[in-house]
């Protein structure tokens, strides 16, 4: 009677090597996809700190304009890249409340407290121009134009500002 084995010759080299390859280039792959996926939620979560700062800017500057009694024309600057606004507010303490930008950072100052930086430092102010708008019976309007970049090289990169325009009319 015949045996019908037949010999198994095993694995040879080549094919632990191929083995080998195709499970390193899977996992390379792999790897450089979640690599992409964390710096693309870094960069946005940079982008999501630029907009809060923009947001927080908008709201306290909004906020403060409307709540005062009228702007402060001799320490207010106009159409300039580094102006200042100088309002007049209802409470002694807090007036008069000044607006400014001093080394790329705003700063809000409510009478004789201490300054108090709005942009956090991770965002940099270019500049901030405020106009004065005066109509016949209209309450004054403050007009604020800013652009602010971002600090962190991830949006750096892909060159985003963001600028701002707001009027905003004194309530009183």
């Amino acid at each position: 009677m015949k045996k019908l084995f037949k010999k198994n010759p095993g694995t040879t080299l080549v094919e632990i090597t191929l083995y080998f390859a195709i499970v390193g280039a899977i996992l390379m792959s792999a790897m450089v996809f979640a690599l992409e996926i964390m710096s693309l939620t870094a960069s946005s979560q940079n982008f999501a700190e630029l907009q809060a700062n923009q947001d927080f800017y908008v709201q306290k500057i909004s906020e403060t304009i409307q709540e005062a009694d009228s702007v402060d024309l001799t320490a207010s600057v106009f159409d300039d890249p580094n102006g200042i606004l100088s309002l007049k507010m209802p409470s002694s303490s807090e007036s008069p409340t000044r607006f400014y930008l001093v080394d790329n950072d705003v700063y809000i100052q409510k009478g004789s407290n201490s300054e108090i930086q709005l942009n956090s430092n991770t965002v940099v102010f270019n500049s901030m121009k405020f106009t004065r708008v005066v109509g016949d019976k209209a309450p004054d309007q403050v007009i604020i134009d800013a652009e602010m970049s971002p600090l962190h090289t991830d949006l750096v990169e892909i060159n985003q500002d963001f600028k701002i325009h707001l009027a905003v009319s004194l309530r009183r």
